[in-house]
């Protein structure tokens, strides 16, 4: 986390890029964090801020939260917009977050929608990836169009399953590289259709979801 995380600081940011969203009359139907990256405390806040969280999250080892009392579906920004504003900080204010600092954090991958992980997340997922023609620091294996395919005809073998990919749109401009072209994108829209897989119009789906979380889970422990 930045030196200056903090409910407050986390808040102000999520409910200024939602005022300029709707001075220019966008409505959001879910959130990403960038890059997938965020601390423990962040991730918990926007499971609560938001109805629906889309990507791969990252998880933390032994998450310990204590709050007194969970943001109410009313105060989600979807729900209340900026006026919920302070009712969500008097809700959020008292949320701290423990990990164990010397684990280091991963991230995963479900191939279905999730009702709850342990922020309380509901996740619609990520799961198939996106072009990666060439290594950085980040980017420690090459994945082509080839690659992807594998992985949409891999997940039939699920019930109900998504295959959520995305694709840089820089990449359609720089035919240089190996899965940068056009007809490359053509050819995964093609073969994702031809797996059995739908397009579908997110903010209609997210309209039409249930929005029921997990039940909490029931800690037992010997000689109860």
């Amino acid at each position: 986390p930045m030196p200056w995380d903090g409910v407050r600081f986390v808040l102000n940011r999520l409910e200024e890029g939602w005022e300029l969203l709707d001075q220019v009359r966008v409505k959001p139907s879910a959130w990403i964090a960038p890059h997938y990256q965020a601390s423990p405390l962040d991730y918990e806040i926007f499971g609560q801020v938001f109805n629906w969280n889309m990507g791969r999250a990252i998880y933390f080892p032994f998450v310990r939260v204590h709050q007194a009392q969970r943001l109410p579906e009313a105060l989600t920004l979807e729900r209340s917009g900026l006026a919920g504003r302070a009712g969500r900080l008097r809700y959020l204010a008292d949320l701290s977050v423990e990990c164990a600092p010397e684990l280091a954090p991963n991230g995963q991958f479900f191939p279905y929608e999730i009702y709850g992980d342990v922020y309380g997340q509901r996740l619609i997922p990520e799961d198939v990836g996106n072009v990666q023609p060439y290594l950085t620091r980040q980017v420690l294996k090459t994945v082509a169009i080839d690659d992807m395919i594998r992985v949409l005809r891999r997940n039939r073998v699920l019930r109900d399953v998504w295959g959520s990919f995305f694709f840089h749109p820089f990449q359609l401009e720089n035919t240089a590289r190996d899965g940068g072209r056009p007809c490359a994108l053509e050819r995964l829209v093609r073969e994702a259709r031809r797996a059995g897989y739908e397009f579908v119009d997110l903010k209609a789906w997210i309209r039409d979801a249930p929005l029921e979380r997990r039940p909490e889970p029931i800690e037992r422990r010997l000689g109860d």
